[in-house]
């Protein structure tokens, strides 16, 4: 798998979830883990924004750590140092924007989605019951957040504030 580069710009709510097989069956297929993704509708509703599009996707782990570890599931839905240890055997995501561009100044809505296949139930669950408790730990906190795609290009500064851990949300501000 090609290392996917972190974004310049950085989601305005994330949804993590975790996929595997009930015990005694076996795990989903590698084929088929990129139609757990939901659909646009799907998010779309989400967010009551029908303008939201893909603008990035793939199916490898960053890099990026963050400095609040508690806090780098939700900022980052791919994030190789959450997964790490947990048994992970596939991963895709994928990063949205309203206006469906990367390279919009005009951002209305941004997400980051993934789904990961774990070797058996016991794996997710773990993985799950792990970041649910880090997750609750970055409730009511802002998050503040510097992304950068390379040597050759400025850094991004964003403040998340973490409102709502239901569904893991948070709204950015872009400085």
């Amino acid at each position: 798998h090609e290392k996917a580069r972190p974004a310049a710009k950085t989601s305005l709510s994330t949804t993590t979830s975790a996929a595997s097989a009930p015990a005694g069956k076996p795990p989903v297929p590698v084929s088929k883990i990129e139609g757990l993704l939901p659909a646009q509708e799907a998010l779309a509703a989400a967010v009551a924004d029908p303008e939201l599009g893909v603008v990035m996707s793939g199916e490898a782990m960053d890099d990026v750590t963050v400095v609040d570890a508690d806090c780098q599931g939700i900022t980052s839905v791919a994030s190789g140092p959450v997964y790490a240890g947990t048994g992970w055997t596939t991963i895709r995501w994928q990063r949205w924007y309203s206006p469906p561009d990367i390279d919009t100044h005009e951002l209305k809505h941004g997400l980051l989605v993934s789904v990961a296949a774990f070797p058996g139930a016991d794996n997710a669950q773990a993985f799950y019951a792990k970041q649910s408790e880090k997750w609750k730990r970055c409730a009511g906190r802002t998050l503040n957040m510097t992304v950068t795609n390379g040597t050759d290009e400025p850094s991004v500064f964003f403040s998340a504030r973490i409102f709502s851990l239901a569904s893991a949300r948070c709204a950015l501000s872009r400085s």
